[in-house]
């Protein structure tokens, strides 16, 4: 009964959502976000991660919000480069100078898998769309290199052992201090990404014991070995044939850690040792660079700034204008369901809603941080100012959690 309330809850749902979409589309709002964009002479960036075959689906340990299926790339990329522009990071700050006739998007990967290799390049070369691609050198070549995968991986192998199930509920009842009746079903997608998104918000250090726990409440030590999957980042012979064919490499830092997590002496190594690398390995200059989960602070920045990088990008959704601050510049993140219609196709509106339409609220959020003070209706001020200081990403909140952080740690500058 309640499988069948939650389907009916879903369907209705997605019923809303394209219902909405499909009136942006034949009042004009979509049309009107598009112009926005353009006039304000601004270029959308966007994030992917995974381009995979649908063979590759069933075996890849990736979450779901990660992942573009090939097909629906290469029609993504038939139909930006029929009516829009695409941009290399090199060409971006003379476009930035002036209007654009037609609107102008930039794509970016992040984490260096190696199916940006083997699958997204090739297809962007077709159709002539420059790529840059954001790595952390200590994952080259590596096997599930990132712990999110290793976790879905995991879970893989509980499907299996209900006794291996049994503990691992255990850990993760006691690390979360909650009763084990409260924790989803260990082996379905929907608690992987539960069970991730808890994860992040750990300091790594804490992560790594209770991923270990994990591990060991299934008799596995490090990556689990038999899983049949074909998730692993990019070797550095295979980076060095995208950059001779004009991919540009940027920096994810050294490991892939959330920066905010981690203390500033530890995040100033991640930031360095990585551009180091890259230079060392790929001889060339390493100048961009993507915040780890898109976390940032105003205390990472400048150390992204002190370590030479021109560039940086987050992804919070909204419009890179020459207004920006070039090292917290907006994305908005692409993947699968974002941008495939009802038939589960590649669907021309659905890609415009999730790039024009929220890059324009997210704009409309953040003009609203000047004009909250002035809104005729007083009640709704601070609801303008917050949505607006989020849309900017400067929201108190993390501004004040970057502040206790350094109090616990001290100055660094010595250490830096």
């Amino acid at each position: 009964m309640t499988t069948n309330l939650e389907a009916s809850m879903r369907f209705s749902r997605r019923a809303l959502k394209w219902a909405w979409i499909y009136l942006l589309f034949v009042t004009g709002a979509m049309r009107r976000a598009r112009r926005y964009v353009a006039d304000r002479g601004g270029l959308v960036v966007l994030t992917f991660h995974r381009v995979l075959p649908k063979s590759q689906e069933a075996t890849t340990c990736s979450l779901e919000g990660m992942r573009t299926r090939a097909g629906t790339f290469e029609a993504l990329n038939r139909y930006v480069r029929r009516y829009y522009s695409v941009l290399s990071l090199d060409q971006c700050a003379r476009a930035l100078e002036g209007r654009h006739q037609r609107a102008c998007f930039v794509f970016t990967f992040d984490d260096g898998w190696v199916d940006n290799a083997r699958f997204a390049a090739p297809i962007a070369r077709r159709y002539g769309s420059p790529l840059s691609i954001f790595v952390c050198p200590s994952k080259a070549g590596e096997r599930l290199p990132f712990w999110p995968e290793r976790v879905a991986a995991l879970t893989k192998i509980l499907r299996v052992s209900a006794e291996s199930r049994r503990r691992a509920r255990g850990v993760v009842a006691s690390w979360m201090e909650i009763d084990e009746t409260a924790i989803p079903d260990l082996r379905s997608a929907a608690t992987v990404e539960w069970l991730v998104e808890q994860l992040k918000v750990r300091r790594s250090g804490e992560r790594d014991e209770i991923i270990s726990a994990l591990f060991g409440s299934a008799d596995v030590k490090g990556a689990p070995t038999d899983i049949e999957t074909d998730d692993s980042a990019m070797t550095w012979d295979e980076m060095r044939a995208l950059r001779d064919a004009g991919v540009v490499f940027g920096s994810h830092t050294q490991s892939h850690q959330i920066l905010t997590a981690v203390p500033l002496e530890e995040a100033w190594r991640e930031i360095t040792e990585a551009k180091e690398e890259i230079e060392k390995k790929l001889r060339g200059a390493c100048a961009f660079f993507s915040y780890p989960n898109g976390d940032w602070s105003p205390e990472i920045r400048n150390l992204v700034a002190r370590a030479g990088y021109t560039l940086a990008f987050t992804n919070r959704p909204g419009a890179w204008t020459r207004e920006c601050d070039r090292l917290s510049i907006p994305r908005v993140n692409i993947w699968e369901g974002k941008i495939v219609g009802p038939l589960g196709s590649f669907s021309p509106i659905a890609f415009e809603y999730a790039t024009f339409w929220k890059v324009y609220r997210a704009e409309k959020q953040r003009v609203a941080l000047e004009r909250g003070a002035d809104d005729p209706r007083p009640w709704l001020r601070p609801m303008r100012r917050e949505g607006a200081l989020k849309a900017r990403g400067t929201c108190p909140e993390r501004r004040r959690g970057s502040g206790d952080r350094l109090s616990k740690q001290g100055s660094v500058s010595g250490a830096l």
